[in-house]
């Protein structure tokens, strides 16, 4: 084990990044090369691998029936809709390429994923079929229009349902919540409309950084309360007489209550961080974990680093982005649960010892997998003995350190990196990396990343909104039928120009005395994906000055946090924090 701490350069962002004695340490376990990337970088080319929210109206290659799909009608991919791909009628081995040591290691499972048929969406086929254009959907069901959805029921234009949500609607990284609205990295809420980073509240409006609340409004930082009206303290009867004066069916009324509740939110205390039940852990919204360094949105893991988004135990793992259960597993992206030591492969589940996979299930000692279920001791989805597969494993990894992939900008992808930018299946700007480092097209072109125009279509609208009266009963049946406007009229990232109310929609916007939204559900997204902080950490101080906080002037505690200098919020420690707050 190094016992030093060592600066490297980052090939692609050519920004400084440490590796520190304890990451030498799982290096030298897992039997990989330190990487070249820095961690930032290291996401980003994971994420590159991701379409989860642009998708098209295509066909089968099969059987040629129209379905929604993450590829365009005129892509280089066989796609095959969800009955044709789980048929018992092919068979991924059957594709099986013999490793040709004249040829770069990543150019050869290219050529062997180009051959095999995906899967148009990505989701399980025990899904309920009112899965519809979503995709990364596992075990729920009816969900429209959203995206990384787990084991909930009736979401809508959401992405990160992480578990046992019901009847949400336009929410982003939420967990056992039920039917509640535009609700950001919050948890254990019911009947809530406008929250961020809140947890366990009931009927409740406009919080932030709220807990154990109950008939609560355009608040902050409230614990364990019942009928706060904008901070201030109210009976039952005069909160309620409050809320009646909001009217709050009126569209330009809620637009003003959202403007007060980004200033609320802003002049509002904010933790440097948001953990719960943890020991030993940097990153934000981390929950019954201990030993996390640089994690966000993980739960129930321990003795990791680098990860983003876990719905269940994480061990010993660092590079995972959106993952379920693992162990000693290292650059994995979308993957499954019951992985252990898996590396650098992209969408698996139940694997053992497996290297650079992708979309493969049940299998164990596999090498450059693709499709493949229920195998060992395959490479490039031939089968082989045990003792040639090990063998030719030994080669293979030898040649990749040798000879690695060097794309247009001279990035360099060799043995423990994952699949390079040339071979991710989308479009730079198609991808999850696009949204979560969001840059200009000439900024991307200029990387080296590809970039294709996306069509959004002649989307004409029927119905204007001021046709439609503020009690949205009256004209119920008009709304349904109706397609109305974007505000953002097709200007922006994916806006489709016109959208449609549904049916489920239109009925939670009645009982919660919602107006209907002016935005499509694409610019409905980017708005709120706006608001999250992102997963970066920066050293700072904390920003207290009050006097009866136990120190002397300002605080000199310091520490990482998501909140990067330049922000206005005022960031305290924990100890400020909860003296503030408490």
């Amino acid at each position: 084990m190094n016992i030093n701490s060592e600066n490297q350069i980052c090939q692609n962002c050519h920004g400084e990044f440490i590796i520190e004695p304890e990451d030498f340490n799982f290096y030298e376990k897992i039997k990989v090369p330190l990487p070249t990337f820095c961690p930032e970088c290291r996401i980003k080319v994971r994420l590159a691998a991701l379409n989860h929210g642009v998708l098209f109206m295509s066909n089968c290659s099969k059987c040629k029936k129209e379905m929604p799909s993450m590829y365009q009608k005129n892509t280089d991919f066989i796609v095959y809709c969800t009955e044709c791909y789980f048929k018992d009628d092919w068979d991924a081995s059957s594709y099986q390429q013999d490793y040709d040591s004249s040829k770069n290691f990543f150019i050869q499972i290219y050529e062997l994923i180009k051959k095999i048929p995906q899967l148009h969406i990505e989701h399980t086929n025990n899904n309920t079929e009112d899965i519809i254009f979503s995709n990364y959907v596992y075990r729920s069901k009816s969900v429209y229009l959203s995206y990384g959805v787990v084991r909930s029921e009736n979401i809508f234009y959401s992405w990160g349902s992480h578990n046992l949500n019901k009847n949400c609607f336009d929410c982003m990284e939420f967990s056992e919540n039920e039917s509640c609205y535009e609700i950001l990295d919050s948890n254990h809420n019911y009947g809530c409309l406008y929250l961020n980073r809140s947890i366990n509240c009931l009927d409740s409006q406009y919080l932030f950084d709220c807990s154990n609340c109950t008939n609560c409004f355009m608040s902050s930082n409230l614990r364990n309360k019942s009928c706060v009206f904008k901070n201030i303290q109210y009976s039952r009867e005069k909160y309620f007489e409050l809320i009646e004066k909001e009217n709050l069916k009126n569209f330009e009324n809620r637009k003003k209550l959202e403007e007060e509740y980004v200033e609320l939110s802003k002049n509002a205390i904010h933790k440097y961080t948001i953990v719960h039940s943890t020991i030993n852990c940097t990153g934000d919204e981390i929950i019954n974990s201990k030993n996390i360094k640089s994690g966000f949105s993980v739960q129930d893991s321990e003795d990791s680093a680098y990860i983003q988004i876990t719905t269940n135990k994480i061990m010993n793992c660092m590079d995972m982005s959106l993952s379920g259960r693992a162990e000693f597993c290292y650059n994995l992206a979308v993957c499954g649960r019951g992985n252990y030591n898996a590396l650098c492969s992209n969408n698996v589940g139940d694997t053992r010892d497996i290297f650079y996979c992708d979309s493969s299930n049940h299998i164990k000692d596999c090498f450059g997998c693709v499709g493949v279920k229920h195998k060992e001791f395959c490479i490039l989805n031939k089968q082989y003995s045990k003792e040639e597969y090990f063998k030719l494993v030994e080669v293979i990894k030898k040649d990749m350190s040798q000879n690695p992939y060097i794309d247009s900008m001279g990035r360099k992808f060799s043995f423990g990196d994952f699949f390079p930018f040339d071979f991710s299946r989308f479009a730079y700007n198609q991808s999850m990396a696009y949204e979560m480092f969001t840059e200009t097209e000439s900024e991307i072109k200029k990387q080296g990343l590809s970039w294709i125009s996306l069509n959004k279509g002649n989307h004409e609208h029927t119905c204007e909104f001021k046709e439609i009266q503020e009690d949205l009963k009256k004209d119920y049946q008009k709304i349904i039928e109706s397609k109305f406007p974007c505000d953002n009229r097709g200007e922006t990232h994916l806006c489709t120009k016109s959208f449609k109310i549904t049916k489920s929609e239109l009925d939670f916007y009645i009982k919660y005395n919602l107006p209907l939204p002016r935005k499509c559900p694409n610019c409905r997204y980017f708005k709120r994906k706006n608001k999250k902080l992102p997963w970066r950490l920066w050293h700072r101080t904390c920003m207290c000055d009050k006097a009866n906080h136990e120190h002397s002037g300002k605080c000199k505690v310091e520490f990482e946090t998501s909140y990067s200098p330049e922000r206005t919020e005022k960031v305290y420690c924990d100890k400020c924090y909860k003296l503030e707050v408490y």
